[in-house]
């Protein structure tokens, strides 16, 4: 039987002394970065990247590469698929919340959806972008040039 085990560096700090000044990748990992008014919802983003990876993984090994997995498995894997609805039930009850003590506004609708279309919609023209010059590549590419 393997044991593992794992070492925790543990500071403890002396009466009358500053603390020690962690480096940023230090606190990076560390989960006081995290806002943990809502717990619970870092565990149920994990369910959620856990059943979209299950779901692709599943999908590029059984159903493009046909590599053999258990049936039972592969229709259980795509059936339970839940992951995308997780993240959107979250991202809504994190918005709700986040603005539960603001005066709503038409001015404040307005300047709430200019704002999350930025964020949201600046990826997806990116990405256009990158598909119509890698597109005009491949033409190019095929034509011998």
């Amino acid at each position: 039987m393997a044991v593992m085990t794992v070492s925790v560096p543990i500071s403890i700090e002396r009466a009358g002394t500053a603390p020690e000044k962690t480096t940023t990748q230090g606190r990076f990992f560390a989960l006081d970065l995290l806002d943990n008014r809502f717990a619970a919802l870092h565990g149920l983003r994990v369910l959620a990247i856990v059943s979209v990876v299950a779901y692709h993984v599943t999908w590029i090994f059984m159903g493009e590469q046909h590599i053999a997995l258990d049936p039972g498995f592969f229709a259980q894997s795509i059936a339970v698929f839940f992951g995308m609805d997780l993240f959107f039930v979250l991202s809504g009850f994190v918005i709700a919340y986040s603005q539960r003590n603001i005066h709503i506004t038409p001015a404040f609708v307005g300047n709430f959806a200019l704002r999350r279309s930025l964020r949201l919609e600046l990826i997806v023209v990116v990405l256009i972008a990158f598909e119509i010059v890698g597109t005009f590549y491949q033409i190019y590419a095929a034509r011998g040039h």
